[in-house]
């Protein structure tokens, strides 16, 4: 997400994510630590941090994404495209429930 968005500020990528706030925020400063990220107080708000990937993170991340396809493509190895389309539509509206669960829960919804 940070190398696709950079600049996006730290309290939108928990949800971007979907990982909590709080090993969002422990994740960040291990990557910092090691250099892959910088914080940058936002300029447009001074009360939020936007987060950028540094050269190192940019360098990284096509090796990344090659050993996440990899990955992909071993796991769905013996599925046919059918079944990975299939598949894909499935996890896509469980995201989007689980999403819509937790905006519910955010808002107080009185079925919760």
């Amino acid at each position: 997400a940070l190398c696709r968005e950079p600049g996006i500020t730290q309290d939108k990528l928990p949800e971007r994510i979907g990982i909590n706030k709080s090993n969002v925020t422990r994740a960040l400063t291990q990557l910092e630590r090691a250099g892959f990220i910088r914080r940058e107080s936002n300029p447009h708000d001074k009360r939020t941090t936007t987060v950028h990937p540094t050269q190192r993170a940019y360098d990284l991340y096509p090796r990344i994404m090659r050993v996440v396809a990899h990955w992909d493509a071993a796991v769905t190895s013996r599925f046919s495209g059918q079944e990975k389309e299939t598949l894909q539509t499935l996890l896509q509206r469980l995201t989007d429930a689980a999403k819509a669960f937790k905006d519910d829960a955010m808002t107080g919804d009185p079925q919760l």
